[in-house]
Formats: structure tokens, sequence, C-alpha cells
């Protein structure tokens, strides 16, 4: 490691504030309070200490380890109180694996970040009075709460945002087989009004990903859904998806299916397409690593004769496939 520094003192005999640079190379940090020592490759930084020593700036700051990655710059302050920090981070090109209990750790990214945060609250907490991220072109901002052990608590709010940008933030480790079904099943379309309330125990070896009191609103518009393979496409979706738990419901309140139907002997070879609209409905599954249910659909639909016989000899109709005559009702 090494430090250089530069001070003084002032005519009245006062220390002068501190400037200097820090530069440290390969080898392990040990983490006060934690045992546990972090591997880096090397970490430097600008800095500059105030006179009274209540101040410290951070510039050209950068961080290269096999858990983190991360440059930028940081601003923190003691406020005197209990020895409670405030800190002012803008930090570019996050990169930041945060470790589980039994468990892969948790993939965390940004392009851009910036957070105002207080260290040394109840409990040790780290409190989170504003943030915002950026990947991909997707912005997302909230407030939060994060304690010793890897307990966390965050309140994220998105403007629109396609969805592909939405599954950039989402980690891979957070519910993922919810990840995976939104992924596979969600195409297309724009998000608005998200809203995400997220409680996580990341010392909780019990299953991957757990939410134990988590949930996820948003608005989404004219987005494409493939929920099952025996069905076609339901496109210009529109409607409410709500996230509780490991359960993902799907409140429709317009979609459509194009279906083929076969032209009539004096018309055109080609088959023809026809449309059955959609809404209002409610498509859900549950998610979680217990899920056996099966997914379900209720949906209101309005089609001339043609397409509404089309929909009837879709496979997933047919004898063998998951809907019997049983499972489905409807009138015409």
């Amino acid at each position: 490691m090494s430090l250089d520094l530069d001070g003084g003192l002032g005519p009245d005999g006062r220390a002068l504030p501190l400037s200097g640079r820090l530069r440290v190379g390969a080898g392990a940090v040990r983490l006060s309070g934690t045992g546990d020592a972090v591997e880096i490759a090397g970490l430097g930084a600008e800095m500059r200490l105030s006179a009274d020593r209540r101040h410290l700036e951070l510039r050209e700051m950068w961080l290269d380890g096999r858990a983190a990655r991360l440059a930028g710059r940081a601003d923190l302050r003691s406020d005197g109180a209990g020895g409670a920090i405030t800190a002012q981070l803008d930090l570019r090109e996050v990169a930041v694996d945060v470790p589980r209990a039994e468990r892969t750790p948790v993939a965390l990214r940004a392009d851009r970040l910036w957070a105002d945060l207080r260290v040394g609250g109840p409990g040790g907490a780290v409190q989170i009075a504003a943030m915002t991220l950026e990947r991909d072109g997707a912005r997302v901002t909230g407030t939060g709460r994060v304690w010793p052990g890897g307990r966390i608590a965050l309140d994220l709010v998105a403007g629109p945002l396609a969805v592909d940008g939405a599954l950039a933030l989402w980690p891979h480790e957070i519910a993922p087989r919810a990840r995976a079904w939104v992924a596979q099943t969600v195409s297309g379309g724009t998000l608005r009004d998200l809203r995400l309330s997220l409680r996580h125990d990341l010392r909780d070896p019990r299953e991957p990903g757990r939410l134990d009191d988590s949930a996820l609103s948003l608005h989404l518009e004219n987005a494409a859904m493939r929920v099952d393979p025996r069905l076609p496409p339901i496109a210009g979706v529109t409607g409410q998806v709500v996230l509780d738990r490991d359960r993902v419901a799907f409140l429709l309140d317009r979609a459509a299916i194009a279906l083929p139907v076969d032209a009539p002997p004096d018309g055109p070879a080609a088959a023809q397409a026809q449309t059955v609209q959609l809404g209002p409905g409610r498509i859900w599954t549950d998610t979680g690593p217990d899920a056996t249910g099966p997914l379900r659909m209720v949906f209101d639909a309005a089609a001339d004769l043609p397409a509404a016989l089309a929909l009837l000899r879709a496979p997933l109709f047919q004898p063998g496939g998951a809907a019997d005559a049983a499972a489905v009702a409807g009138t015409g």
C-alpha cells in the first residue's frame, strides 16, 4: 500500500486540509466485524481530507477485485452523532457479486449508480436515502436499507422501459423461476409505473432466490405473450402485472390472438387470418421452487364463429392437451 499526503499547519498552528493519493496492490482486505477477507487486484483514489477531519473526498476512485469492480467518486462526511457517516456516491461500471448462504452470489450490475447513504444506523444498517441505477438505457430509482449479514429491504420505482431493459436490471439469482417465466413468456412492449418492494435475506439457505415479503406491480402495454406452445401467441397485451412472492399474474385489459382459418371452398386457396379479442381476464401461474400447479387462464373472448372454432382447434384444447372439457367453459 502507498499513501502520499500533502498537508501542513496554518499560521495559528491548526492543521490544514490533507490531500494526496492512495494506492493498494493485489491482496485481501478483511472487513471489520465480519472476519471475511475480500480478494482485490488493486484499488486507488485521489483524496482530500478537511482540516477538521470530518469530510473526505475521493476522486478518480477505482476498485478491481474478484467480487467487485467499480470506478467513480465518493463524498464522505462524519455527522459527529455516534460515529455515523453520510456518503454520496457517483459510480460507473459497477459489478458486484453479493455472497449468499450456500448459494450462488447475486450478481449486481450497473452502468451508472448514484446513491445517498447513511452508514452506522440502528443495528449497523446502511440507510439508502436515495438511489438511481442505470443499465442498458433503463433507469430505476429507490430507497432502502441493508443490514449486516445480508438482509435487504428496497423500494424501487421505474418509469417507461422496455421488457428487455427490466430483465437487464433483474438479477438472475433473485426469484429465478419467476424471472425465467417472464423472460420466456413476454416479449416487446413497454413497462410503466413499475413498483417493487423487495424484502430478501441473503443468509437464508432454504430456497434459491426466495422472496420473503416482496411484491411487484407494473402496467404492461402492447406486449406479446407466448403462454403455452400449444396456443398461438397473444398480441397487444395491455394490463397489470403482479408478482406476489412466487406467483405471477397478468390482469388483462385487452389482447388478441390471430388464428389461421381455412378459406371457404369458393374463396382464395390460402388460409385467412381471423382475430379473437381477449379481455378483461387473468393469466397466472406459480413459479416458486415447489410450484407444481398448471398455468391458469380466465378471460372474456369475442370473435366471429370461424375464429372461435379455430381457437378451439388449437392443440391446447385437443385430447391430450392440458385443457379438457372439465377445465374449459365459455359462452358465445
